[in-house]
């Protein structure tokens, strides 16, 4: 394959200045791939980072979901199809971050590069919290560009034949995060009842997630009935306006029988914060996604009479994305019910302004890729 020279990304100089440039191709080290991007998804995430909320590396590129085909790779990535093998032409997704410590073998299965100095969280087999970790859009360049570079252990294939690209490029975080919180962190299981607050990007992956998990009730809750209606679409078996009720804690036990198992918080302010951990069972557990930025005041003593646990993902463990991809492949997620805005890659600037201003119809994704035709309706307005 001949590659360009130059490619466009579009990065963020510093808090608040964003703008497209051109530069050389990114350069491989012996174990990068070199992945030509197709699609690119957009979460809330990029909006924080814009606005400064997030300490990151200036110059970055943003962009932290992305699906896109291998054009080229290091001399360490060996000829072959496996997990850590790559070649020119395989459609693959991204995770939003990967954990220095540990590898992957050609099966997936993690192992420690070396034990003695890998970090408590990667030997405790929890590689989304790893002390040294890569993370696109935050130390490494990310996925609003024409074409990027990643370790080959962050690299997962996928088939094309049972999954377009768009669809793909929300896997690595909206689904795999998503993931982790639903299955290693809430452990939820077959029969159990949860609460999802926010249906955003994080919350519609949560409520997909639940549902292959085989939780009995999914209620979501939000403060918009557009996005209620499309979590209904998702999986949710009920859902809870939080405006028009007195009091959405109370709301949520009475939906869900005074037996609430979990409640996944995906918003990340201290009134949902405490709306969760109130509405949660004794030995229940509140999980946080949501992007959090505040201090927030809980009764703790509820933690040591009733058992009630708090705790958090960052991201997708890496020995996950394998499952995840299987189940997007085999039809287990409804993408279309998730993903309803489209903007091509001029367009990444008004993109990021329509989510801030909350005018972007469910997940929105980036055609990088022009070439790609667009593989569904526009519903953004």
């Amino acid at each position: 394959m001949t590659l360009p020279e130059k490619m466009k990304k579009f990065e963020l100089v510093r808090p608040g200045y964003v703008r497209f440039s051109e530069s050389n191709l990114p350069k491989m080290g012996p174990d990068d791939v070199l992945i030509k991007v197709d699609y690119a998804g957009l979460c809330r995430t990029m909006v924080t980072l814009v606005d400064g909320g997030a300490d990151v590396r200036y110059p970055i590129t943003l962009g932290d979901e992305v699906a896109g085909t291998v054009v080229d790779s290091g001399e360490n990535v060996h000829s072959g199809r496996g997990m850590v093998d790559w070649l020119e032409g395989d459609a693959v997704i991204v995770p939003p971050t990967w954990a220095k410590c540990i590898d992957l073998d050609n099966d997936g299965n993690v192992y420690h590069i070396d034990r003695e100095k890998s970090c408590v969280a990667c030997l405790e087999d929890d590689n989304a919290r790893c002390k040294s970790q890569y993370s696109l859009a935050h130390n490494v360049q990310g996925s609003f560009a024409e074409y990027m570079v990643v370790h080959r252990k962050a690299v997962f294939g996928y088939d094309r034949d049972k999954l377009e690209p768009d669809k793909a490029c929300i896997i690595g975080d909206m689904l795999g995060t998503s993931y982790n919180a639903v299955f290693n962190v809430a452990k939820i299981q077959k029969g159990q009842n949860v609460a999802i607050i926010g249906s955003g990007g994080q919350g519609m992956g949560a409520i997909a997630n639940c549902k292959l998990a085989g939780a009995d009730k999914i209620v979501a809750v939000d403060i918009d009935d557009s996005k209620l209606a499309a979590a209904r679409e998702i999986g949710a078996t009920s859902t809870i306006n939080s405006k028009t009720v007195k009091k959405a804690s109370d709301a949520i036990k009475k939906e869900l029988n005074y037996n609430v198992h979990a409640v996944i918080d995906c918003i990340g302010v201290p009134e949902t914060i405490r709306t969760g951990y109130d509405a949660v069972s004794t030995r229940g557990i509140l999980t946080l996604v949501g992007f959090l930025k505040e201090d927030v005041s809980l009764p703790l003593y509820e933690t040591m009479a009733k058992g009630k646990k708090i705790d958090g993902v960052w991201s997708g463990q890496l020995q996950d994305y394998r499952k995840v991809i299987g189940a997007a492949e085999d039809g287990k997620y409804n993408f279309d019910a998730m993903i309803g805005t489209v903007f091509d890659f001029e367009q990444t600037g008004k993109a990021i302004n329509a989510l801030r201003a909350n005018k972007v119809f469910r997940k929105a994704v980036i055609r990088v890729n022009k070439d790609l035709p667009v593989t569904r309706e526009n519903r953004f307005s």
